[in-house]
């Protein structure tokens, strides 16, 4: 008797809430590596050490998330094929989708070192902290290969509906990224040199473990080391998909780089606030993520299910619960942000700047999640072009027209910040009519033919 699939057939509202749990659970422990290396420098390196690696975050959150975005076009066509039941054509996404991970992030590696030193000086970095965050950035980036593999293998497991072993592995990481931390910076003395080689040690065991993981499988996405093979006529479905989110992703971190290339402006203070508060709601932006990534595998394998009305309740249910948790989280850190703040910093400047940061944009995380889930669906249904474009309106081109035209009428921090409660107003606008225009269509969709175009490079 063939099994069912709990994501096209079982309870809904059950079956999202587990597939979420251990994603956000996953990517909560993933990023207590920036958490625990955080704490730990903020008080035993003193806030100079943590304001130099926020100070250009944006660098390497563009080089590894738009590779790693680019890499997700074929999880989106993984998803697909598993719910239409198509085996070889995931096998072959798979091979042809670790390949690819790993080729990357050599090149990643190779750049990022070269060109982190150039990089640091176009950010604005203030003299007092170029230094250490160079050699942080040159360091973390030669782990690149490390964190491709790992997400991208994650990424193919989660597809399918495995969310369990990434949160368990990234446990076990975490755990060893602490243990690192607590050696090589309070034991050793290396500073902030000490989180980043912590960093790229627990990565690489946890890229070696999932390599482990997907070659011992028995299912669909076993993987063997010695089938992997680019394959045009997957790859370039992947690319298809993949191109459109990459943008989306480079789009996402340049508009970002540019706004904290202005707060960087205001010198190191006010980049080790902005860091503080980036490590305080770090937990909604992860619910934000799970929400997006529930959305888009649930969209997706009901769509290669043909399973529409599904579809539609998988967004309407991820909306409410989305809105509702970062509602209430939100609420709940307005009024903690300045003991939450104290336990990085004793600087009475930073904390304080850092609750003024935080208690401004708080209000306006719940609108985040209307875009997200919104963007999710529709790119559960393989459209990843459109997302792209209204990302491109909404976040890149706002916030760069913000800091231009904006800034100099009120140079202060405050005033660059505003922009990123109004460049989500913008963009849940944009995903919210987009939504509503293409949801009609889901019953009308002819998925084994476009799928089958898909798998030919005819569409």
């Amino acid at each position: 008797m063939e099994e069912k699939n709990p994501i096209t057939q079982g309870p809904l509202m059950k079956t999202f809430i587990l597939y979420f749990v251990p994603i956000f659970l996953g990517s909560l422990i993933q990023q207590s590596f920036s958490l625990v290396d955080a704490f730990i420098i903020g008080r035993y390196a003193g806030i100079s050490s943590l304001a130099a690696i926020d100070a250009t975050y944006g660098y390497t959150k563009l080089l590894i998330n738009v590779f790693i975005t680019l890499s997700l076009g074929g999880t989106v066509l993984i998803s697909q094929y598993y719910g239409a039941n198509k085996l070889k054509e995931v096998d072959d996404a798979v091979h042809t989708l670790m390949l690819f991970a790993i080729i990357g992030g050599l090149v990643i590696a190779v750049v990022g070192y070269s060109c982190s030193p150039y990089f640091a000086a176009l950010m604005k970095v203030p003299p007092d902290i170029y230094e250490m965050a160079t050699a942080y950035l040159r360091i973390y980036l030669s782990g690149a290969m490390f964190v491709f593999i790992f997400n991208i293998g994650s990424a193919i497991l989660k597809a399918v509906g495995d969310t369990r072993f990434p949160f368990h592995l990234l446990l076990m990481a975490s755990v060893g990224n602490l243990l690192l931390d607590a050696l090589f910076i309070m034991g050793f003395g290396w500073g902030i040199q000490g989180a980043a080689y912590a960093t790229v040690c627990a990565q690489g065991f946890s890229s070696i473990m999932m390599l482990i993981r997907l070659s011992r499988s028995k299912g669909l996405i076993q993987l063997s080391l010695n089938r992997l093979r680019i394959k045009m006529d997957v790859l370039l479905p992947i690319l298809k998909l993949g191109i459109p989110l990459g943008t989306q992703s480079a789009l996402y971190s340049i508009s970002n780089i540019y706004m904290q290339r202005a707060i960087n402006s205001f010198g190191t203070a006010s980049i080790a606030a902005w860091a503080i508060n980036g490590k305080l709601d770090f937990i909604i932006w992860l619910i934000i993520d799970a929400i997006g990534i529930t959305t888009t595998t649930f969209i997706a394998q009901n769509y290669g299910a043909n399973q529409s009305n599904r579809m539609k309740a998988s967004a309407r249910f991820s909306m409410i619960m989305g809105i509702t948790m970062v509602g209430l989280l939100s609420l709940f850190m307005y009024y903690g942000v300045k003991p939450l703040s104290s336990l990085f910093t004793s600087n009475d400047t930073v904390i304080e700047l850092s609750v003024q940061m935080f208690r401004m944009i708080s209000p306006f995380y719940a609108i985040a999640i209307v875009s997200e889930v919104f963007s999710g669906a529709i790119k559960g249904i393989g459209d990843t072009f459109k997302p792209m474009v209204l990302t491109l309106i909404g976040t890149c081109a706002f916030r760069i027209a913000w800091i231009i035209y904006m800034l100099p009428k009120s140079p202060t921090v405050m005033t660059v910040l505003l922009g990123y409660p109004v460049s989500w107003m913008i963009s849940t606008l944009l995903f919210t009519s987009l939504y509503f225009f293409m949801r009609r269509r889901f019953s009308s969709f002819k998925v084994d033919a476009v799928m089958e175009n898909r798998v030919e490079g005819i569409t």
